[in-house]
């Protein structure tokens, strides 16, 4: 283990940690800092400063295999006439949902119809558009709001369509950038134009890049 790489989840395993009754304090020690050097723990607990893999040694051997269950997501696909679950392993970085405002019963409602799932795995990444269980993405209207999914748990509401495969990060911010041109020109969804949803889905992923540590170069660094 290289002991100045940066642990990318550094503040996931340090969430475990505090979950389990550690205090600033305790963090520090493991860490193999000064136990009064907390402010660096609150820096890596909520400025997204990432710890260096050896400061992390203890909460990878401790937390490590909550962190990878945590990491498994469920996902229920369609595709060729089939209908089945698979199982994501990877962290979700972006969970960028697009709302759309229904009328039901003399009100107007904002509804979630689709969204796009980013998760990364290693230095790879998934990315995962889906829309709302009966909502048909190419816009027939109006929505009869009885047709569509109304699940309790949140992410059973969801379809996938295909398997999603592992995408570099050139690839990653290519499709993106691609879905936001569709969501301002109003292609994504037929008629509806989405401007600040994309601008906003663009901004959200670079975002969490940079707090991965990560370099871009569309970024301007002043």
């Amino acid at each position: 283990m290289k002991t100045d790489k940066k642990c990318k989840d550094t503040k996931r395993l340090l969430k475990l940690a505090k979950e389990s009754g550690m205090t600033n304090k305790d963090i520090a020690v493991k860490a193999g800092l000064n136990p009064k050097s907390i402010s660096l723990v609150s820096r890596w607990l909520n400025d997204g400063v990432l710890a260096t893999e050896r400061q992390m040694r203890f909460f990878i051997k401790e937390f490590g295999d909550q962190l990878r269950r945590k990491s498994e997501h469920l996902l229920f696909a369609e595709g060729d006439g089939k209908a089945y679950f698979f199982k994501l392993t990877g962290d979700l970085i972006v969970k960028h949902v697009i709302r759309k405002n229904i009328g039901f019963n003399r009100r107007l409602l904002k509804v979630a119809l689709s969204r796009l799932l980013i998760f990364r795995k290693d230095d790879s990444y998934y990315c995962v558009p889906q829309t709302r269980k009966g909502y048909d993405l190419k816009g027939r209207e109006p929505i009869d709001m009885s047709e569509i999914s109304h699940c309790d748990y949140e992410e059973a509401n969801w379809v996938t369509f295909g398997v999603p495969k592992l995408l570099s990060l050139e690839e990653l911010i290519e499709i993106t950038d691609a879905i936001a041109k569709d969501l301002k020109e109003g292609k994504y969804i037929p008629h509806e134009r989405f401007e600040y949803s994309g601008q906003e889905l663009q901004f959200s992923l670079r975002r969490s890049l940079m707090k991965d540590g990560i370099h871009l170069p569309d970024v301007i660094d002043i």
